[in-house]
């Protein structure tokens, strides 16, 4: 637990605080009147999170078989292998091989969602809208399938710092690439990606995505701008890989940590007290507060996770471009190059557009050259009835829509040095999110970067 104390500060700011209780362990008064807690206050505190702490241990050792000291339930963070050779969990995997184990126990064949006790119907008004949507002359007419994947990468989209768009979010593009994977119609796909990173876990799941999508038809990755970092997680599962010749690749590497504010705060007159759950007892749950500074000990834990999870990044590389890890390891540890460059050290395939990365897709699915390419994923569906096409642009088009792109690029250039750097900003900004939330492993570009 941790108690947040602003007396100080309301001295400093000339406040006066009038505040009464009836009960001495009551303690609401406290974070006015005091910098630090009671002992009463922090009794009661202590009492109620220890018996949450013995319920929790006794809890889990008993779930595990195990005894609380040998799980080292309060030793973490721990990295899934190590927690695997704890006895924490079982094994490390996917979450597609966690439903394929779970179909094989229960001695089933498939499953159904259900909500609040209600079929998930995927069918109803979802197909209606589908069929709304047009596409490449019907839903079973063989196509080539264009996704775009732009912005920072999460595992959940959320608005855009800057009035931007949402990134790539795992939850969105996830079932997308699944969807795609599993359509016969679908017989291969462009993925236009401009990135740079973000999460490393949900860089992990949507190259496992991707990697599923390229075992059963043609995936060609084009990059724009840049894949870097957790961009070029996604982008070494492609079966080819294409890049603009200006384009940045490479940043391989993780980061992971914290801002602690304690003390800013104490500066300003707020103070910051831990309470532990047992008297001289550990603190190492707050490892991601934001009131709290990392002790040694916990450096070393948060350390290894993020070498494992570099370790993890150049596995997936050699997985993704069948190449050994002495072939990659001079182009990582957070290098940036080129296109050329990155096609010289075989991290890429060749230089070009979005144009040839269309035509190596039209030529890898074996449907001759006048199969139709069809837009996946983004605007459409109930936005075709409100005046866009239904039908399905023509390679000619989608070069002239990637033309007008890169003019409205041209145009905010022309607009001042702060409209020039806001989409480069908002970008590295998002990218450094999920350090807000629950995780502390990185894969991003350290800096926004901004080509004139």
């Amino acid at each position: 637990g941790q108690l947040v104390f602003g007396r100080a500060l309301l001295d400093k700011l000339k406040v006066d605080v009038d505040f009464l209780q009836v009960g001495d362990y009551k303690g609401a008064e406290e974070p006015f009147t005091r910098n630090s807690s009671s002992p009463e206050a922090r009794a009661s505190l202590q009492n109620a999170l220890g018996a949450i702490r013995e319920s929790w241990l006794k809890a889990v050792a008993e779930g595990r078989g195990k005894t609380a000291d040998a799980l080292a339930l309060e030793d973490g963070p721990h990295t899934p292998k190590q927690a695997m050779a704890l006895g924490l969990i079982d094994a490390v995997g996917f979450p597609s091989e966690a439903r394929a184990k779970a179909l094989e126990r229960a001695g089933v064949n498939g499953s159904r969602e259900r909500f609040g006790g209600f079929d998930d119907d995927r069918g109803g008004l979802a197909n209606v809208l589908r069929a709304l949507g047009g596409g490449a002359g019907g839903p079973d007419v063989p196509h080539v399938a264009i996704v775009h994947a732009t912005g920072a990468i999460a595992m959940a989209s959320g608005g855009g710092l800057l009035g931007g768009s949402d990134g790539i979010a795992a939850r969105d593009l996830g079932p997308l690439l699944a969807e795609l994977s599993e359509d016969d119609a679908v017989k291969a796909v462009v993925l236009r990606l401009d990135s740079p990173g973000g999460s490393a876990l949900a860089s992990d799941l949507l190259w496992k995505e991707l990697m599923e999508l390229r075992e059963r038809k043609p995936l060609i990755i084009s990059v724009g701008g840049m894949a870097a970092s957790g961009g070029y997680y996604m982008a070494c599962a492609g079966t080819k890989i294409v890049v603009e010749q200006n384009a940045i690749i490479g940043s391989i590497g993780v980061v992971g940590g914290k801002l602690s504010f304690a003390r800013s705060l104490a500066e300003v007159g707020i103070s910051v007290e831990n309470v532990p759950a047992v008297e001289g007892g550990t603190t190492r749950s707050l490892y991601g507060s934001p009131l709290t500074a990392w002790d040694e000990p916990t450096r070393k834990k948060v350390r290894a996770s993020i070498a494992e999870v570099y370790d993890l990044f150049l596995e997936r590389i050699t997985t993704g471009r069948d190449l050994d890890k002495a072939d990659v390891e001079p182009y990582a540890a957070g290098r940036l190059m080129g296109g050329q460059q990155a096609v010289d050290a075989k991290l890429a395939d060749e230089v070009g557009g979005l144009q040839r990365a269309i035509d190596l897709a039209v030529e890898l699915s074996g449907e001759g050259a006048d199969i139709p390419v069809e837009l996946h994923g983004g605007e459409g569906g109930l936005a075709d009835l409100f005046g866009a096409k239904a039908e399905t642009p023509s390679r000619t088009e989608l070069r002239l829509e990637l033309e007008r792109e890169v003019q409205r690029r041209v145009t905010q250039l022309s607009m001042g040095p702060w409209i020039a750097l806001r989409p480069e900003l908002e970008t590295y900004l998002a990218s450094t999110l999920p350090l807000l939330g629950r995780e502390r492993v990185l894969a991003a570009l350290p800096y926004a970067l901004t080509i004139r």
